[in-house]
């Protein structure tokens, strides 16, 4: 997924304005987000990567293009980490990898300062689960009702949203007739190039009703 640059930059425009002050990126893998997600509100950025070879690339990654704030990648999960409260925790696309999710949730908003923002980007749709999702290690996709589910006590919503309505027949196609492990580069690049694009126009027209990925972010109070 290094090369979705469109739909890093769509993700992007969806969280900015959750975005600011010290930042904790979960899951981060090989750093494909940073350079995305970075932006002049965030003052620190903290990555969490529980393989070492992952954290060792995106550390390689960023040391190849260092940033104007520091930046700290760590082979841990969120469990590992001392008291430390952040202003933004992110979850891309890694919330579906965790077995017992809503613990996580409970954990990450404790991470938070109050006034801060838990964000979470998940493959969206249950009857979408295919071969793909399996071979990755995905658990379960969402929908916005179970992801809702997930909110704890302390959470107020302040967004909720499906993106990417064209990409949503892309992997549909996928689940019912290609039922592949592993999508091609040259699919991927497909998908980034013409339907991202696509989806950013239309998303807002079907009012982010329809969407292969889910956002949802809270608020700490």
């Amino acid at each position: 997924m290094g090369a979705a640059k469109n739909w890093k930059r769509y993700l992007n425009q969806q969280i900015k304005p959750f975005v600011r002050g010290s930042v904790l990126e979960v899951g981060g893998g090989i750093g494909h987000n940073l350079e995305y997600f970075v932006n002049e509100l965030v003052q620190r950025w903290t990555a969490l990567e529980p393989d070492s070879s992952f954290a060792a690339q995106y550390r390689g990654r960023y040391n190849s293009a260092p940033l104007d704030i520091p930046v700290t990648i760590q082979a841990r999960v969120l469990s590992d980490l001392d008291c430390e409260q952040y202003d933004t925790l992110i979850y891309a696309d890694v919330l579906e990898h965790i077995e017992q999710d809503q613990a996580e949730v409970r954990l990450a908003m404790a991470a938070l300062k109050p006034g801060g923002h838990l964000v979470i980007v998940v493959p969206a749709h249950a009857y979408l689960f295919s071969e793909m999702d399996s071979k990755i290690g995905h658990h379960r996709r969402y929908n916005l009702p179970s992801l809702r589910a997930l909110k704890p006590a302390n959470a107020e919503e302040v967004r909720a949203r499906y993106l990417d309505c064209v990409g949503i027949m892309a992997s549909l196609a996928n689940r019912l007739f290609l039922r592949q492990g592993t999508p091609t580069s040259r699919q991927i690049k497909l998908w980034d190039r013409l339907m991202v694009p696509l989806s950013r126009l239309l998303d807002p027209l079907f009012g982010f009703a329809l969407g292969k990925s889910a956002l949802i972010v809270w608020k700490r109070v």
